[in-house]
């Protein structure tokens, strides 16, 4: 497993004629059938997978109770495949994580509690752990062999990041998150809310923006998260992927 990325390669692209950064106050402003080839050994999403994720992610945005009926072919999917995922997926960490990392560069708050949805192998979470020393961290994921990836990339430093098999959908805690995030992940709206703290950050990014199987497009993710009352924070490109930031009033 790669280490956690460097900033000195982050590219955050302010305009481009297919992203545009908008950040708020700037002047301006079965189952492994269903996925079965999906990836091909491939370095990058391919097109069935992409057609796939798209629409397990429309869904989910759509009409969150047909979660209950995605989940297991999904898990089964990620289970899987969690052997050669880092390999497939794509092996550059800095082209993976930069979305996130360019979106933690933003946060208008240091937060204390994290929570990674999706963690799946646990780049992202281990990522937020080189960069807040201080704070807790819990990446869940409904794939357990997904997880036992990630526990064995932080064998020496157990409990830190803490991974747990868990879905997002009943997950619960007691005090909520000052951060969320969600790499190439569904939105899970209702449930991000019902975890976020008051005045807690929500972070999606998609490594390959439109590219990425899981995305969703910025004018969804503003929508979904205004409608519940979530006020967007900043959204935008970095490297080819994009990120937005919502905060919890």
């Amino acid at each position: 497993m790669p280490g956690p990325a460097s900033r000195c390669w982050l590219s955050w692209v302010r305009s481009s004629s297919s992203c545009t950064v908008w950040r708020r106050g700037m002047a301006g402003v079965g189952g492994v059938v269903l996925f079965s080839g999906a990836m091909s050994g491939q370095a990058r999403p391919g097109p069935l997978l992409r057609v796939l994720g798209r629409a397990v992610t429309s869904a989910v945005a759509r009409f969150p109770a047909t979660w209950q009926f995605l989940r297991v072919p999904v898990r089964r999917f990620f289970d899987a495949q969690a052997t050669n995922w880092d390999e497939r997926a794509g092996s550059d960490p800095t082209e993976y994580l930069a979305p996130l990392s360019t979106a933690l560069d933003h946060l208008p708050i240091t937060p204390g509690r994290i929570l990674d949805i999706g963690t799946g192998t646990g780049a992202a979470a281990i990522e937020m752990a080189a960069r807040f020393a201080d704070a807790e961290i819990v990446g869940i994921d409904v794939s357990a062999e997904m997880i036992a990836r990630a526990r064995s990339y932080t064998s020496e430093s157990p409990g830190r990041p803490t991974f747990l098999v868990a879905d997002a959908a009943d997950f619960e805690h007691d005090e909520g998150f000052d951060l969320i995030t969600m790499l190439n992940m569904p939105p899970f709206f209702d449930r991000v809310v019902v975890l976020l703290a008051p005045g807690g950050c929500v972070v999606h990014a998609s490594s390959h923006g439109a590219r990425t199987p899981f995305f969703s497009p910025p004018g969804v993710l503003r929508s979904g998260f205004s409608r519940r009352g979530l006020q967007t924070v900043a959204s935008g490109c970095a490297g080819p992927g994009t990120f937005y930031i919502g905060r919890r009033p």
